[in-house]
């Protein structure tokens, strides 16, 4: 070692260069974890937001028109659910609220007619207007879309940060036994 401490420096150097690769290592890695965890989320609320729409389609095989009798805002305004009255295949008359809010809704008013598909066992309780379950197949492709592009980003920087670093470590080892 000289005066100027030239070897404890570029040790120093070494030292703070193989620490800069391990934090860079462990930050993808992390990130990649967060990110493939928010993709699984998403992804999970797509798959459940499925297969409640599944449901309900499988579960109102009956179609009649229906005369909407009053349109009720949420609490939050801005989303409609209309109330509705009509009459089933077996002779039954019935008064519901569709149990979904939208904004959809906005352009019915008391009087107007639609098609509504019904469960023949649960009138009441599970009906859509129209083709009404169709727009919530965006609920399914938009978090479906974003979860999978976390994912697919999640699982690439999980690749990357652990791949880092290693040609190097390789050139090293074979410099160090070469010598």
């Amino acid at each position: 070692m000289d005066n100027f401490g030239t070897s404890k420096t570029l040790y120093s150097r070494h030292i703070s260069s193989a620490d800069g690769a391990k934090a860079a290592r462990m930050v993808f890695v992390v990130m990649g974890g967060i990110f493939l965890f928010i993709g699984i989320i998403f992804l999970g609320i797509s798959m459940i937001s499925r297969s409640h729409i599944r449901g309900m389609e499988n579960r109102c095989t009956a179609e009649t028109q229906a005369t909407v009798v009053r349109v009720k805002e949420s609490d939050e305004g801005g989303s409609y659910s209309p109330v509705v009255e009509f009459t089933t295949d077996d002779g039954r008359q019935i008064t519901a609220q569709n149990n979904i809010y939208s904004s959809e809704f906005a352009d019915l008013f008391e009087g107007d007619e639609v098609e509504i598909h019904y469960d023949p066992d649960s009138p009441r309780k599970n009906y859509y207007i129209g083709e009404g379950l169709r727009s919530f197949n965006l609920i399914y492709y938009i978090f479906g879309g974003v979860g999978g592009l976390f994912a697919l980003i999640g699982v690439i920087m999980l690749i990357v940060g652990g791949n880092a670093g290693r040609k190097k470590n390789v050139d090293e080892l074979e410099a160090y036994y070469n010598n």
